[in-house]
């Protein structure tokens, strides 16, 4: 096991897995295709690429896979891309890992701010649309999304105005995962509410049940920040929504 990876498990983190229904051992024969392929689809809102892939040179390969780890505390993460179609990626809660974060008035306890969350099952089902139209993808996909140590997390809204954040009490178990299996269809053009839908699983780990009205106008803020990067699966999302 990789050392970062067990670091990374040591507190709250994220594990992704976007994979075909079907599994295929060589479905990208090249993995230079795979290098091309993640490089042109990976998923930008936050101005930090998810996955992140660090710097213009080759990437990490083993016997059927590429990837990279990256050590940036607070940021952790550890990715792998197979010629399966596989992607998994392993990486830290960034709140768990910044001790100037804005949930730092919580400690010991680790405050998960829901825009982030929000965010990052917005990415996720992003990336999953973009690839599944890959030679990586198929017509079918399977998304299993796991949130690992959050038992001693809470959640926290900052407020819109002046005032304390606003807190949700701690997660009542010590892992959550959310899976789906859906067509490319359905990830294209329902992403971003299938996105929302999963998120709000997440949070009933913590007993909390938000408005989906206020979990899409945090979307709608990430989405219009102006830093997303629109590559990949526009142009297939145009052809089916037509």
């Amino acid at each position: 096991m990789s050392k970062l990876l067990g670091t990374i498990r040591e507190r709250a983190y994220w594990k992704v897995v976007i994979r075909p229904s079907t599994f295929v051992e060589k479905r990208v024969l090249d993995k230079g295709t795979l290098t091309h392929i993640i490089r042109k689809n990976a998923v930008s809102y936050k101005g930090w690429n998810f996955p992140h892939i660090e710097g213009a040179g080759a990437v990490d390969r083993g016997p059927d896979w590429i990837g990279q780890e990256i050590d940036w505390k607070p940021i952790l993460e550890l990715w792998r891309f197979y010629q399966s179609g596989q992607f998994v990626h392993y990486f830290g809660m960034v709140e768990a890992w910044d001790e100037n974060s804005a949930g730092q008035w919580l400690r010991p306890r680790v405050g998960l701010d829901v825009k982030n969350a929000v965010s990052q099952f917005t990415e996720i089902f992003e990336l999953a649309a973009r690839l599944s139209f890959t030679d990586a993808g198929d017509a079918g996909m399977r998304l299993e999304i796991n949130a690992g140590n959050i038992e001693n997390c809470v959640l926290f809204t900052l407020p819109q105005r002046n005032g304390t954040p606003a807190w949700i009490p701690q997660a009542v178990e010590p892992s959550v995962t959310v899976v789906r299996e859906l067509s490319s269809a359905e990830l294209v053009t329902d992403k971003r509410e299938l996105a929302l839908e999963s998120a709000s699983e997440f949070f009933k780990s913590f007993k909390w049940k938000p408005h989906i009205e206020l979990l899409r106008d945090m979307q709608s803020a990430i989405l219009s920040s102006g830093q997303s990067q629109s590559v990949g699966s526009c142009s297939f999302e145009k052809r089916l929504i037509q």
